[in-house]
């Protein structure tokens, strides 16, 4: 659960602090006042994209930081498999932003990767966009929303790595019995790069190794010198201080008869007497090794030419050079395949194909029977969203095998009573396709393991009745976890257990965004604006307070 949310720097806000409590969260505000910038700094302390552009006019650095409860056991393994321990029950995510490009993200203090915070984020948070009920006019999506709702991971990861497999088979098969005459030319161009690649006898830290040797070579003169200048001041020179360390060491020693406390600090100069003695030698032998090289410098110029042409050949760097070797040795082996070895490979990838179209036929069956309870559950749930006679229906397909098995799913949908069903895509009206969104999405949360949900403008296309009927199921899906939600509408924000208000302000002209937890008197003004506009009426208040009485009233019901 988001406990909370401190934002500087981002966007249109300078600095902002909110905390955020179990249940319904709501966030209003007028039009542009910068409530979707909340939910672009919550998308970013969970992994999302990043620019510099977000960043606030005449700052260098934007930050983000986020506080999680950490009660969910998938979110702790996860934590644990990253190398990540949270800190009690909290984990604090950070990211900052700067505009040289230099991001940063540190997990409960830790610096941690963006691949790491992307693992983690569909354990904090689901995030649906103010769009995303149009990805329904999409028939391909519709097999993820049947996928998120059978909630059959591990048929689909089967899947696609057995895909995988097969795939690769099929195309190394495909290069095999392609135009011969192409063939035993793509071998000789592959013999020949990876015996050019071979000779070279590449080492994986060699380029680093040389450039460092060539530095060394180059400056062998100045090191020499320098080395010199270090024997002669510690230990060779005139007055060398090896020698003036000793006779401090010789009194000092003598005195300690005298003074006692002078024991300790004898000791000291006399261990400083041999440090600086065995730097003397160090240095003296240093200078007799440092010597310019010119045939040595030459070798180390001329391999690292070699380097250079080997990868603009084959990759910018040697571990490139290395794979792209290891990627032809390999290809060139099914090139040089025999009449026995292509027979094996065309048994594995059959072998392949039937494994792939098994694990099709499994996801197949469970998203049928799935389908099947989805129909049933969104039927109740559009029918709790005001749409009692409505009909929905997932209609199957047959599609070429990929790495999402060999279904085609389509939703189809009847709005009222004596018409057929049609494609979804097709013929839903906008509003028709925000509820059964918050429908579909309703459903497959019930099992989801992320304890925060954020709707962003999830009225889209509603109002009246169906807005309160909407509020209504936003405050149960509220009692089974944290919901944040952005709305226009005064029907859903009556419901809201935590209503929070944006505003925007322009000051010495500069533009800000503040966010604030409303108070209960404050929530009744809030709602009466969303109802009549700017200036608050004694009937928009009115109505305000019937909007809050009602939904009160629905809560205890």
């Amino acid at each position: 659960m988001l406990r909370e949310l401190q934002i500087r720097n981002f966007a249109l806000i300078d600095e902002l602090e909110l905390s955020f409590e179990p249940g319904l969260n709501v966030i209003t505000g007028e039009t542009g006042a910068g409530k979707t910038i909340l939910m672009a700094a919550l998308e970013l302390a969970v992994g999302g994209k990043a620019s510099a552009e977000v960043i606030r006019s005449g700052e260098e650095e934007a930050a983000i930081e986020a506080v999680f409860a950490v009660r969910s056991a998938p979110l702790r393994e996860r934590l644990s498999v990253s190398g990540l321990e949270s800190n009690g029950e909290e984990l604090l995510v950070r990211r900052a932003l700067a505009r040289n490009g230099r991001n940063r993200i540190h997990m409960n203090g830790t610096l941690a990767t963006l691949a790491v915070l992307e693992s983690i984020g569909d354990c904090l948070i689901r995030v649906y966009g103010q769009h995303e009920h149009h990805t329904l006019r999409q028939s391909e999506t519709h097999v993820g929303l049947l996928d998120a709702f059978a909630a059959h991971v591990d048929l689909l990861l089967a899947m696609s790595s057995r895909f995988d497999a097969y795939r690769e088979l099929a195309e190394r098969l495909r290069r095999r019995v392609t135009n011969e005459e192409t063939a035993r030319a793509r071998a000789e161009m592959l013999r020949f790069q990876i015996k050019e690649i071979a000779d070279a006898r590449l080492a994986p830290a060699e380029e680093e190794e040389l450039r460092r040797e060539r530095g060394v070579l180059a400056g062998a003169e100045k090191l020499a010198e320098a080395a010199r200048f270090g024997e002669q001041a510690l230990y060779a020179g005139e007055t060398p201080a090896a020698a003036t360390i000793r006779k401090l060491s010789t009194r000092l020693t003598d005195l300690v008869a005298t003074d006692p406390r002078l024991g300790d600090i004898a000791k000291l100069v006399d261990e400083a007497h041999t440090l600086v003695e065995e730097a003397g030698w160090r240095l003296r032998e240093y200078a007799e090794k440092m010597v310019f090289d010119p045939a040595r410098f030459e070798e180390v110029d001329n391999r690292l030419v070699e380097i250079g042409k080997l990868k603009r050949k084959y990759g910018d760097s040697i571990e490139s050079i290395l794979a792209f070797h290891d990627g032809a040795v390999r290809e060139l082996a099914d090139l040089d395949l025999g009449e026995e070895g292509l027979a094996k490979l065309e048994s594995d990838t059959v072998q392949a194909e039937r494994a792939a179209r098994q694990s099709a036929a499994a996801l197949s069956k469970s998203r049928r029977a799935a389908a099947k309870r989805l129909e049933s559950r969104v039927g109740d749930e559009l029918g709790a969203l005001g749409m009692k006679d409505a009909r929905f229906e997932t209609r199957f397909e047959e599609a070429a095998l990929s790495a999402r098995g060999t279904d085609g799913v389509e939703f189809y949908f009847s709005a009222n009573p004596g018409e057929e069903l049609r494609a979804l895509a097709r013929i839903a009206s906008g509003g028709e396709l925000s509820r059964i969104m918050l429908a579909l999405k309703s459903l497959a949360l019930e099992d989801a393991d992320a304890p925060t949900v954020i709707f962003d403008e999830v009225d889209a296309g509603i109002g009246g009745a169906v807005a309160e009927v909407v509020g209504r199921k936003l405050g149960a899906l509220a009692r089974r976890r944290q919901v944040l939600c952005i709305t226009h509408l005064p029907q859903i924000a009556a419901f809201a257990d935590h209503h929070f208000a944006v505003e925007k302000s322009t000051a010495r002209g500069r533009t800000r965004s503040t966010a604030r937890r409303l108070r209960a008197e404050e929530r009744c003004d809030e709602i009466a604006r969303m109802l009549g506009g700017v200036k608050v009426t004694a009937e928009a208040k009115q109505h305000a307070e019937q909007l809050l009485a009602t939904a009160r009233a629905g809560r205890k019901g």
